[in-house]
């Protein structure tokens, strides 16, 4: 009787070797594609913060501008606004931005900037640059 060569002896495993490593690789596949899901739903909700936060800042702004700037420029002796002025209509733009974000908006912009005080920060800082952009419009 002849002994099994190593090819017959191997041959019989190699369908559970490859069972297992498909299987293996497969699993795999379905967590990459989880990962990669749940990172577009993150970053399609960030961006949608993101969009809504500049919408608030934005209307927030020039409702702002075109409202209390006058009044306070009218009561100034040279007409123009003083730096406690322009941190008021800042102070009072901030808070208008906040209040068109609603509480949902608010919450998610809390929750992807990681705190209140930075949601805050992330607002003036919209604010800041929304102004310093009608300046520059107005300067054309």
């Amino acid at each position: 009787m002849t002994e099994p060569s190593i090819l017959q002896t191997i041959l019989p495993h190699v369908g559970e070797l490859a069972v297992a490593v498909v299987t293996a690789l497969v699993a795999w596949a379905s967590a990459s594609v989880k990962r990669l899901i749940d990172a577009k739903v993150s970053n399609t909700r960030a961006a949608g913060v993101m969009t809504r936060l500049n919408d608030a800042v934005w209307a927030a702004v020039l409702e702002t501008q075109q409202t209390l700037r006058p009044i306070l420029q009218a009561k100034a002796q040279d007409g123009k606004l003083s730096l406690e002025d322009g941190a008021e209509l800042a102070k009072i733009a901030c808070a208008r931005a906040r209040q068109l974000l609603g509480p949902v908006g608010w919450t998610e912009l809390v929750r992807l900037v990681g705190g209140e005080e930075e949601a805050t920060v992330a607002i003036r800082a919209h604010i800041e640059g929304q102004v310093l952009e009608a300046k520059r419009d107005l300067g054309k």
